[in-house]
């Protein structure tokens, strides 16, 4: 009996151990006028092409309505294959605030960016109050055609 005992202990002492590992890597949630929770992330992959550069973001908010999201996207000479930096953009965009998981396409325009990484800054906000945030190195790539990877020996 004792032995039975210590197993379901150990059992829960590495559950408890995977709750707290997976707490480190999830989303900032915040509370707020959104509900009980709100959360921003940032992907990290986005889209660089001809001259045109797309991040996505989840955000989940609640109390209906709409949230707004700020982004901001910053490349370092450091971060850029070609060794020039792009000031800092400020994109807004709009999310339904319902609760469920909202993917948004961002694209700061008039900024071009290069292959390479950048840095990524969203905050999202409900009636003008920020209830989520969170910062992010994204990687830039050119969009790959589905079995063209090089990989499998196209697009060289």
């Amino acid at each position: 009996m004792k032995s039975l005992i210590t197993r379901f202990a150990s059992i829960g002492t590495i559950f408890s151990l995977v709750l707290a590992g997976s707490s480190a890597t999830t989303p900032a949630l915040t509370l707020g006028p959104s509900g009980p929770s709100a959360s921003v992330h940032v992907h990290k992959g986005a889209i660089s092409f001809d001259n045109t550069t797309i991040v996505k973001v989840t955000a989940v908010c609640s109390g209906g309505g709409l949230g707004t999201l700020n982004v901001e996207v910053i490349q370092t000479a450091d971060q850029s294959s070609n060794g020039q930096a792009t000031d800092a953009s400020n994109v807004t965009e709009t999310v339904k605030c319902n609760g469920q998981p909202q993917n948004v396409a961002v694209s700061p325009f008039g900024f071009t960016y290069n292959i390479g990484e950048a840095t990524a800054t969203v905050m999202l906000m409900v009636n003008g109050v920020p209830v989520a945030s969170t910062t992010r190195t994204i990687v830039l790539r050119f969009p790959v055609i589905e079995g063209m990877e090089q990989e499998q020996g196209g697009n060289d």
